[in-house]
């Protein structure tokens, strides 16, 4: 399943101060040194959010809950080894995912952008994708997003040539080819639709992956 909450400020409405032992000193000095308002209250919130699925799940107090990363950057837990997640925010929304295998989800927001801007990130083949249907820049969110989530569920960040990467659509799937043999291409593409200004792709083992999207209330975090 997947969970969604809107972003709000909630920075400037409970005070940064509240939140300090909510969260792990690291995440913590992380939204205060984010110079973007929307962006900070985006990982706060995917980082509370997080915590109560968690917490929820196990039976287990928030506070127990020990979050690190590798030197990649991806989250994990150390005192729950068995248990993946991924968290992903944009202007609006944040989104996260729980399993016991490698996942990954990406949300971006819909926003007039020439494809020029990330031609070198582009395989041909997607290239051709996006040019086949003028005006579409969803496409160019969609291969984005797609890109993302994979490289989250692996853990490797944007370390590599992402032009090697082409996501091709057959028989409404998408289907990843790579040029970079050492990573896992053993995943499940979905993108899911719960806003249309915004595109959500998972990168997921999991061949039928429970896709509904469950929104949260702040209050649950808070």
């Amino acid at each position: 399943m997947i969970f969604a909450m809107k972003v709000t400020d909630i920075i400037s409405r409970y005070g940064i101060k509240y939140f300090e032992k909510k969260i792990s000193k690291k995440k913590f000095d992380r939204v205060i040194r984010m110079g973007n308002i929307n962006r900070a209250n985006g990982m706060l919130m995917g980082e509370l959010m997080i915590r109560k699925l968690i917490s929820d799940t196990f039976n287990i107090k928030t506070s127990e809950i020990e979050i690190n990363t590798d030197d990649f950057g991806k989250p994990y837990l150390k005192n729950i080894l068995d248990l993946k997640f991924n968290i992903s925010y944009s202007t609006g929304w944040v989104v996260c995912v729980i399993d016991n295998e490698e996942i990954g989800i990406d949300i971006e927001y819909i926003y007039p952008l020439e494809p020029h801007y990330l031609s070198n990130m582009l395989s041909d083949i997607e290239r051709r994708y996006i040019e086949e249907k003028p005006n579409s820049i969803d496409r160019l969110f969609k291969i984005w997003t797609l890109k993302e989530c994979y490289l989250k569920a692996l853990g490797i960040g944007l370390s590599v040539p992402l032009h090697e990467l082409t996501f091709n659509k057959v028989d409404k799937k998408w289907n990843l080819e790579s040029n970079l043999f050492d990573y896992d291409t053993n995943f499940k593409f979905k993108q899911i639709s719960f806003d249309e200004n915004y595109v959500v792709s998972l990168c997921t083992k999991k061949e039928h992956f429970n896709t509904h999207v469950k929104l949260m209330e702040h209050s649950n975090i808070i």
